[in-house]
C-alpha cells in the first residue's frame, strides 16, 4: 500500500528512540484491515501514521513494533497515554473513493483498534523452557532496503498462553530484549487479570468481528466530516485528524 512506509520518514516523537525496558504509562495500539480489502489496509497505514502524530502532539513516546499485510502494533509510552488512546478502541469505518477506484465509486471500508495496558507492577521471571523465540529478516524498508540482511526480526511466544510478540528492527540483540521484555509484561499482565477475575478487556471484546457492526467512529471524506457514533462528536476538519489532531474528541 502506498503509506506502508511513512513512518520511516521521521513521524516519531524527538526522542522516542528505543523502548529499553516496558516502562509505566505504557501501551500497545494495534490496528487491524477488515472489510473493505485493499483500501482497509491502507487505511490501517494512514491512522497509524495519525496516531504517531498525535502521540507526537501530546508528547508521548511512540514506536511501530511489528507491521504486516494490514496489521500494525505500536507501543505508546507517557503521562495521560491512557486517556490519549482509550477513545480509539473500536471499529473505525472509512468512506471515499479510494485512489486506485476507476469508476468513481464510493467505498466503505472497517479497521478494527484494541488498546492494550502494559501494567507497572513487579514482572515475575518467565521460566525459559516455556518461551519458543524464532528470528527472521527483517523487512523491506523505505527504498527498498532490507532492515538487515541477517534474521534480525524476533518473534517471541508464551507456549503456555500462546502470547506472541513481534519485534521488527535492525538491531537483533535489542530487539530479543524488546520483545522479551514485553512478552514477560504481557504474560504477567494476563496471569494477574485472570487472578483478579478481570480478563474481560480481551481483543476479542475490544475488536470483535471486522465488519462495519458495531463501529464507533465514521471517517466520510467526500464531506471532511470525521464522527465519534459512541461519543456524539462531530468534526469537519478531517484532514487536521488525519494529521494528528484528535482533541475534537475532548471538545
Amino acid at each position: 500500500s502506498s503509506n506502508k512506509n511513512k513512518w520511516n520518514k521521521g513521524l516519531q516523537h524527538k526522542g522516542s528512540g528505543r523502548f529499553d525496558n516496558v516502562q509505566a504509562n505504557s501501551l500497545i495500539v494495534e490496528i487491524r484491515f477488515g472489510e473493505g480489502g485493499e483500501d482497509s489496509k491502507n487505511f490501517v497505514d494512514e491512522l497509524a501514521t495519525a496516531y504517531l502524530l498525535y502521540a507526537a502532539k501530546k508528547g508521548l513516546r511512540s514506536e511501530i513494533l511489528d507491521s504486516k499485510d494490514g496489521n500494525i502494533s505500536i507501543q505508546v509510552s507517557g503521562n495521560g497515554v491512557w486517556n490519549a488512546f482509550k477513545n480509539e478502541i473500536g471499529k473505525h469505518q472509512v468512506q471515499r473513493i479510494p485512489p486506485n477506484e476507476r469508476n468513481g465509486r464510493m467505498h466503505t471500508s472497517v479497521v478494527a483498534v484494541g488498546v492494550f495496558k502494559l501494567f507497572d507492577f513487579k514482572n515475575k521471571p518467565l521460566n525459559q523452557a516455556e518461551i519458543e523465540v524464532v528470528f527472521q529478516k527483517g523487512k523491506v524498508r523505505a527504498g527498498g532496503q532490507n532492515a538487515n540482511k541477517v534474521n534480525s526480526a524476533v518473534r517471541a511466544k508464551h507456549l503456555p498462553t500462546g502470547i506472541t510478540v513481534a519485534i521488527d528492527g535492525r538491531d537483533q540483540g535489542q530487539n530479543k530484549k524488546k520483545a522479551l521484555d514485553i512478552l514477560t509484561s504481557r504474560v504477567n499482565t494476563y496471569y494477574y487479570e485472570q487472578a483478579h477475575a478481570v480478563h474481560s478487556a480481551n481483543k476479542k471484546e475490544q475488536i470483535g468481528s471486522s465488519d462495519r457492526t458495531g463501529r464507533i467512529r465514521t471517517y466520510n471524506f467526500k464531506n471532511n466530516l470525521v464522527h465519534d457514533h459512541r461519543l456524539e462528536k462531530k468534526t469537519t476538519q478531517i484532514r487536521d485528524v488525519m494529521k494528528g489532531d484528535f482533541d475534537f474528541l475532548s471538545k
